[in-house]
C-alpha cells in the first residue's frame, strides 16, 4: 500500500527563552504550562503572539518597532502527539517541508536534526525513535535570528539594507527593504508530517513535452540495481528478474493514455504520444489547457506508491537574436508563437509568510489574469512560492519568470559552507517547480552586485556556473539567465540586450516632474522586467493601520510605513517624492484626501505611459514588468494591489493599458503620433478616428482613416497628428478604433492636468443587469457624463469589497462607459456613490 502520512499542524504550543537555549538535557523535563501559549503550525511567532495578547498588531501604527525583542529570542515549539501501531511501516520519518530559519529538532529527548535554509523541506529517518501507539513529544528550538547573524562574516561585502542576511537562506526582504519593515518572520511556516513508508516509493516525477503531443515521463523510484558495473549495465540490469511495475496513465476528463512499463532500477522513463494535444498558452494567447497524470508503482498487482498531479504540453524558447537597429532582442516563444510579456514583479503577500492565506493568493492571480497580465515574476528577495501560487498560474495562463532567492547584494560564494548549503536548496526547488508550465525562465537572482555598474563581484561562480548547471542538469526544457537585469554588455543593466530595471522616476523627479513623457521617450529597452513608478493606497486602506490623528499633516509615522532606499540618487524621501510629484502634475495638496487623490493619480498616469511607450516599441521591446505587484504589509508605496487585496487606481490603468487592442497617443522626438497594439493572433482591420476637442464638449477637428489593417500579434503607427494640434486651453486628443468587433480609444492631454479648468461633469449610472447565484452577486451599470469627468471612481455601500471590470476612468463628453461589479453580498444599486476629480475620494 502506499505510504502513510500523518500533519502535524494543530495544537502545538510556543515559549520563549534566552537565546543560550536549554541544555539538551534538559529537554525530558520540559512540562508545558501556563506561560506557553498556542501555535499554529504553518504560522509565525508574531501571529500567535498578537493572538495571545502579548504584542500588539505589529501592522498598526509603529508596533512593529516594538517587535525587535522576538528575534533575540530562541522559540521551542512543543507537541505530543500519538499515532496507531496499524499506522507504522518498515521506515518513519518526520518532514519538515518548511521552518524559518535555524533549529534544532528532538523527538522523544533524542535530537534528530537540524535546519538552516527556509527554502527547503528537511526529513529525518526516526524509525528506531518514535513509540508505536504511545505518546511522543516533539520539540523544534527556533534559534534567534539575530545571535546566529552576530557570528555571520559579512564585513567585506556589500548588501542593500543589511549585510550580514546575504549568508541566511532565508526570505531576504524579511530583514527591512525600501518597502519592508524590518521583522523577519519566525517559527514553523510550513507542513510537518509524519510519513511512515516501506521499500519501493516513486522519489520523483519529471515530465517533458513537445507541442507535437509526445509526452516524455522520468520517474526515479527508491530502487537500486543489483549490478552497476559500466559494461552492459543496460543489458545484466534488464536481466535481473524485477516484480515490480510502473501503471501511467494520462487523462483529461477522459483517460487519454495509459501503459505499463518494467520496472528497470531506480531511473526509468517513457514516452507517449498524446493524439491531437489541447496546448498551454499563456492569458491572452489561447487557453492554458492542463493534463492530469497519475503514476502507481504496482508490486505484484498491488498499488505500494503513487505520484499525481498536472502538466501542460507546451515549448518555451528565448530567442536572443541581433535587431536590425543595434542590439539583441530578449524574446519568449511559446509553443513557436512570439508572446508579448505583460506583467509586474511579485513580493511575498505576507511579512509572516506561515500566516498567508489561500484565498488571498487566489484573489491575486485572478486579479492579475482580469488586468490582461501573462506573466509574474517571483522576486529574488522574497520566497519560492507556495504550491498554491504556481497551481493558480498554471490554471491563468499566468507565465512564471522564477528568480532564485538572492537580490541586491554580493553573494558570498567564496565561502565553500555557503555554497553546500545552496545546492540542496536549489535542487530541491527545481525539482519541486519544473513540472508547473506557467514557470518558463529560471533566472539567478536580482540585481547582484555588478549589475548596474561596471564590476564583477562575488556570486559570478554561484550564479553563472554552479546555478546554471543544476538547472541545465535538472530541467531541459527551460531558459536560464544568470541574473536580472542583464546583459551582453559590461553594464549588467544596459538596455541594448538582455532584461533592464529602468523608468522615468528618478530622471523626472530630478527635472521637476512634468517632462516625464520625455523621460520615457528616451528608454529603448529591449525587455524590461522592473519598471518601478509609487503611489500611495486608497483612504480606506490607510485609514485602517494608520491613526486617525496620524493622516494629516504628513508626518514621521508616514516616513516609519513608506520606507525609504538610500542607495537611490535622490535626497528626498519617498514621501517626498510622491508629495512633490504629485504638486508638480496636478497642484497644490493641504489635507490627506488630497494627497491620496493627486499622488494615487500620478501613479496612475505614469505607469500606463510607461507600459505604452513600450507596447508601441512591440517587437524591438519584448515585454514590460512593472515593480511591483502587490505588498508584502499595509503600507502605501509601489504595489497595485494594497495589502487588503484592494486595487489602487494604477491596477486599472495598468489593465487598460495591457488590453489586447491597444489605441495609444504618444509624442516622440517632438512629434505627436497615434498607435495601434495589437496581441490578438488575428488581423484587425476598422476604422481609425482621431482628433482635438474640448472638456466641455465639442470636437475642435477631427479625422477618420478608412480600411486601417494592423497584423497580427503587431504593433504599428497610423497617423502623425503634431501639427493638427492647437494651442487652446482645457483641451485634450482623443483617438479610437473601432473593426472586428473591437473597440479601443485613448485621450491625451498635451499640457498634463495642472491648469486644467474642470468643470463639474454631470455624471449619472442606471443599471443595465442584476443576477446572484451561489452567493456571486453581478450588476451592469451604464454610467454617462455630459462634461468631460476626469478619475471616474465607483464605491459601493459600506465600503463591501468588489471586483469592478472598471474603475477611476475619464469620460468624455456625452461618453457613456459600462462597468460590470462583483460582489460577495447583495447590495441596493441606489446606494452607489460616483466620485470624480472634483470630489473627495475613500
Amino acid at each position: 500500500m502506499p505510504q502513510n502520512t500523518f500533519y502535524l499542524d494543530s495544537k502545538w504550543k510556543i515559549k520563549d527563552f534566552s537565546s543560550s537555549g536549554i541544555d539538551d538535557n534538559e529537554l525530558s523535563d520540559i512540562n508545558p504550562d501556563n506561560s506557553w501559549i498556542d501555535a499554529e503550525v504553518p504560522g509565525d511567532i508574531h501571529n500567535d503572539l498578537f493572538k495571545a495578547g502579548k504584542i500588539k498588531d505589529p501592522y498598526y501604527s509603529d508596533n512593529s518597532a516594538d517587535c525587535g525583542w522576538i528575534t533575540e529570542k530562541d522559540w521551542y515549539y512543543y507537541k505530543t502527539f500519538r499515532l496507531p501501531e496499524s499506522f507504522f511501516k518498515s521506515k518513519t520519518f518526520i518532514a519538515f517541508e518548511g521552518i524559518d530559519t535555524y533549529s534544532n529538532v528532538w523527538l522523544n529527548g533524542k535530537k534528530i536534526g537540524i535546519t538552516d535554509n527556509m527554502f527547503r523541506e528537511f526529513s529525518f529517518d526516526v524509525t528506531d525513535l518514535i513509540r508505536k501507539n504511545e505518546e511522543n513529544t516533539l520539540i523544534v528550538r527556533i534559534k534567534s535570528i539575530k545571535h546566529m547573524m552576530k557570528e555571520l562574516p559579512h564585513q567585506k561585502y556589500f548588501a542593500c539594507f543589511n549585510t550580514a542576511r546575504i549568508f541566511v537562506r532565508k526570505a531576504q526582504c524579511h530583514f527591512g527593504w525600501d518597502w519592508a519593515p524590518d521583522l523577519p518572520a519566525v517559527g514553523i511556516w510550513q507542513g510537518v508530517k509524519i510519513i511512515a513508508s516501506d521499500e519501493g516509493q516513486i522519489q520523483d516525477v519529471f515530465i517533458q513535452t513537445r507541442i507535437d503531443g509526445r509526452v516524455s515521463f522520468f520517474i526515479r523510484v527508491d530502487r537500486k540495481p543489483a549490478i552497476n558495473q559500466l559494461a552492459n549495465a543496460k543489458e545484466e540490469i534488464r536481466q535481473e528478474k524485477i516484480e515490480d511495475d510502473l501503471l501511467v496513465q494520462v487523462s483529461s476528463g477522459n483517460l487519454v493514455y495509459e501503459k505499463k512499463i518494467d520496472v528497470r532500477g531506480g531511473k526509468n522513463h517513457l514516452t507517449i504520444q498524446v493524439e491531437n494535444p489541447r496546448l498551454w498558452w499563456p492569458n491572452g494567447y489561447g487557453q492554458p489547457e492542463l493534463y492530469h497524470y497519475s503514476i502507481k508503482l504496482l508490486r505484484r498487482g498491488a498499488e505500494i506508491d503513487k505520484k499525481e498531479g498536472k502538466f501542460g504540453i507546451r515549448e518555451i524558447e528565448l530567442k536572443q537574436e541581433p535587431l536590425k537597429e543595434g542590439g539583441f532582442g530578449f524574446q519568449f516563444n511559446i509553443n513557436g508563437t512570439p508572446v508579448y510579456c505583460k506583467g509586474a514583479n511579485w513580493v511575498p503577500v505576507d511579512c509572516f509568510t506561515g500566516t498567508a492565506r489561500d484565498e488571498k493568493y487566489k484573489n491575486l492571480v485572478n486579479l492579475a489574469r482580469e488586468a490582461n497580465f501573462n506573466m509574474l515574476r517571483v522576486w529574488g528577495g522574497g520566497i519560492y512560492e507556495r504550491d498554491i501560487f504556481y497551481d493558480l498560474c498554471d490554471q491563468n495562463g499566468i507565465m512564471v519568470w522564477q528568480d532564485f532567492m538572492f537580490a541586491c547584494s554580493d553573494v558570498p560564494d567564496d565561502h565553500h559552507w555557503f555554497v553546500d548549503m545552496v545546492i540542496p536548496e536549489i535542487e530541491y526547488q527545481v525539482k519541486r517547480l519544473r513540472n508547473h508550465p506557467s514557470v518558463v525562465y529560471w533566472c539567478g537572482g536580482n540585481e547582484k552586485t555588478g549589475s548596474a555598474g561596471l564590476k564583477v563581484s562575488y556570486g559570478e561562480r554561484l550564479f553563472r556556473y554552479i546555478i546554471r548547471g543544476i538547472c541545465n542538469d535538472l530541467d531541459i526544457t527551460r531558459p536560464y539567465g544568470a541574473a536580472s537585469p542583464s546583459s551582453f554588455s559590461d553594464l549588467g543593466n544596459d538596455m541594448d540586450s538582455g532584461d533592464t530595471h529602468c523608468n522615468c522616476l528618478e530622471s523626472s523627479f530630478k527635472k521637476g516632474m512634468t517632462v516625464f513623457r520625455e523621460e520615457i521617450e528616451k528608454i529603448h529597452a529591449v525587455f524590461n522586467s522592473e519598471c518601478a513608478i509609487q503611489g500611495p493606497a486608497r483612504y480606506q486602506s490607510m485609514s485602517r493601520f494608520v491613526p486617525a490623528e496620524k493622516l494629516w499633516p504628513l508626518n514621521d509615522l508616514w516616513e516609519f510605513r513608506y520606507k525609504d532606499n538610500p542607495y537611490n540618487t535622490l535626497v528626498e524621501t519617498y514621501l517626498d517624492i510622491q508629495k512633490n510629484a504629485a504638486e508638480k502634475l496636478f497642484g497644490r495638496i493641504d489635507n490627506v484626501q488630497e494627497f491620496l487623490k493627486k499622488a494615487m493619480t500620478a501613479h496612475a498616469e505614469i505607469l500606463r505611459a510607461e507600459i505604452e511607450h513600450q507596447r508601441c516599441r512591440k517587437w524591438v521591446n519584448n515585454g514590460i514588468m512593472f515593480w511591483m505587484y502587490s505588498d508584502i504589509w499595509p503600507t502605501g508605496t509601489w504595489s497595485v494591489v494594497d495589502y487588503y487585496e484592494l486595487p489602487k487606481p494604477a491596477y486599472y490603468a495598468v489593465k487598460r493599458a495591457y488590453q489586447p487592442v491597444l489605441v495609444s497617443i504618444q509624442q516622440i522626438g517632438g512629434d505627436t503620433k497615434v498607435f495601434i497594439s495589437n496581441d490578438l493572433l488575428q488581423e484587425l482591420t476598422g476604422i481609425v478616428e482621431f482628433g482635438q476637442a474640448s472638456i466641455y464638449g465639442g470636437t475642435l477637428w477631427e479625422k477618420e482613416l478608412n480600411n486601417i489593417t494592423v497584423k497580427e500579434n503587431e504593433s504599428v503607427e497610423i497617423a502623425d497628428i503634431g501639427s493638427r494640434i492647437l494651442e487652446i486651453p482645457d483641451s485634450y486628443l482623443f483617438a479610437r478604433f473601432r473593426g472586428n468587433g473591437q473597440t479601443a480609444g485613448a485621450t491625451f492631454f498635451p499640457d498634463l492636468w495642472k491648469d486644467i479648468d474642470w468643470q463639474e461633469p454631470g455624471l449619472s449610472y442606471e443599471v443595465i443587469s442584476e443576477t446572484g447565484v451561489d452567493g456571486r452577486f453581478e450588476k451592469a451599470i451604464k454610467i454617462s457624463a455630459k462634461l468631460y469627468a476626469r478619475m471616474v471612481s465607483i464605491n459601493l455601500p459600506g465600503d463591501m469589497y468588489a471586483r469592478f471590470s472598471d474603475n477611476f476612468f475619464d469620460l468624455e463628453a456625452g461618453e457613456a462607459k459600462f462597468v460590470t461589479i462583483v460582489t460577495g453580498a447583495n447590495f441596493n444599486c441606489n446606494e452607489l456613490r460616483l466620485s470624480h476629480w472634483l470630489t473627495e475620494w475613500i
